[in-house]
Formats: structure tokens, C-alpha cells, sequence
């Protein structure tokens, strides 16, 4: 079961893309949701009170524009940091160099190469 080739995830590049795009869309999935309860909320504790519209755009643009700082600019310069794939739960994974390296369920060590490809030793 867990033998399966992992194709596009095999690709260093690929991986933490797939990882920066999930994590940017768990973490705005939840931000939304809570945008949405606070502006029901004021709604109804304060039932004449207009909710605009540009202030609720702004907030989303601002958390946006946080979210993408962040996974652009931030994640990219901590050293030691990669991301690899993990054959038994098909997800990417960031790791730090300075840890314990990752294992999958075999207990083999899974790395990457030169080239960016995984190997599992």
C-alpha cells in the first residue's frame, strides 16, 4: 500500500508549492470563517449597523497580503528548512535540518539529492 510512486510530489519544487498553496488556503478557509462570524455577530448585536463591505475587503486583502509575506519571503530564508514527501500519509512535509529526520512508516529515512529527488535510505 504505501509502495505507490509519488510522480509530481517526487519533485522538490513541486512539493513545496503543494505545501505553501495548502497551508496558504487552510490558514484563509479559517480566517474567512471568522471574518464571517465576527461581521454576523455586530450584525446582530447591532442590528442598525452596516457592516461596509471595503472594511471586510480590506481586512481579507491585509490577511492576504500577511499570508503571502509570510510563505514568500519568511519561510524561504529560515535555514536548514525543506520539504519533503511522505510516502505513507501522501502529504509534503517541512522539516528542519537540526531535527530528527523524518521517517515513514517502514522506518527508512526519507531524503532528497542533487537533483531535488527523494530517496529513501
Amino acid at each position: 500500500f504505501n509502495d505507490r510512486y509519488p510522480v509530481l510530489f517526487n519533485n522538490l519544487v513541486f512539493c513545496a508549492a503543494w505545501d505553501a498553496l495548502f497551508n496558504f488556503l487552510q490558514l484563509m478557509s479559517m480566517f474567512l470563517v471568522m471574518l464571517m462570524s465576527v461581521s454576523r455577530c455586530i450584525a446582530i448585536a447591532l442590528p442598525f449597523h452596516e457592516v461596509r463591505k471595503y472594511r471586510v475587503l480590506l481586512a481579507f486583502y491585509l490577511y492576504c497580503m500577511l499570508l503571502i509575506t509570510q510563505t514568500g519571503l519568511v519561510v524561504p530564508l529560515v535555514n536548514g528548512l525543506t520539504v519533503y514527501y511522505g510516502a505513507d500519509s501522501a502529504y509534503c512535509y517541512k522539516w528542519y535540518e537540526d531535527t530528527v529526520p523524518p521517517y515513514n512508516n517502514t522506518g527508512n529515512t526519507t531524503t532528497t539529492d542533487a537533483t531535488g529527488a527523494y530517496t529513501t535510505h
